[in-house]
C-alpha cells in the first residue's frame, strides 16, 4: 500500500511546477497557478502511482488544489479497512505535509487529498491548509 517513493517523486513534480511558476502571491495568481497544474496533471489521468494507489481526478477549488485517489486493491469487506485509513492519513502527515508546507500552503493554496476504494467509498477526505504543518 502506498509505494512512497513513486507517490513522492509524482508530489515532487507536482511541487517543482508550482515553484517554477510562482511569480506573485496574489490569490487571483495563486489560483491561476493551480488552475495550470491541474489542468496540465489531467492530461496525464487516470495515473497508477504503485500497485495500490491510482490517482484518478485532479481539479481545483477556491485556493484549493484537490487530488483524488483510488485504492485498486481495497477489499470493502475486509477487516482492515480502518488499518488502511490510518496508514493514509499517517502517510499525509508525515510525508505529504512537510513537502507542501514551504512550497503550496505558503502560497495560501490549501491541498485536499480524497482516497476511495474501488467501490468509490469515500476511505480519507483530508484538507491540509496554511498553518496545518
Amino acid at each position: 500500500m502506498l509505494n512512497t517513493g513513486n507517490l513522492f517523486f509524482f508530489l515532487t513534480l507536482l511541487l517543482a511546477g508550482l515553484l517554477m511558476t510562482a511569480c506573485s502571491n496574489s490569490p487571483q495568481s495563486a489560483q491561476k497557478k493551480i488552475d495550470k497544474i491541474a489542468q496540465d496533471m489531467k492530461a496525464e489521468l487516470p495515473k497508477i502511482l504503485d500497485r495500490d494507489t491510482k490517482l484518478v481526478k485532479v481539479y481545483t477549488a477556491e485556493l484549493e488544489l484537490v487530488s483524488e485517489y483510488e485504492l485498486v486493491n481495497y477489499d470493502p469487506t475486509g477487516t482492515e479497512n480502518q488499518k488502511i485509513k490510518n496508514k493514509v492519513e499517517l502517510y499525509l502527515k508525515m510525508q505529504v505535509c512537510p513537502e507542501i508546507k514551504e512550497e503550496l500552503l505558503g502560497m495560501g493554496i490549501s491541498s485536499r487529498y480524497i482516497y476511495k476504494g474501488n467501490d468509490g467509498q469515500v476511505l480519507v477526505n483530508r484538507l491540509i491548509s496554511p498553518g496545518d504543518c
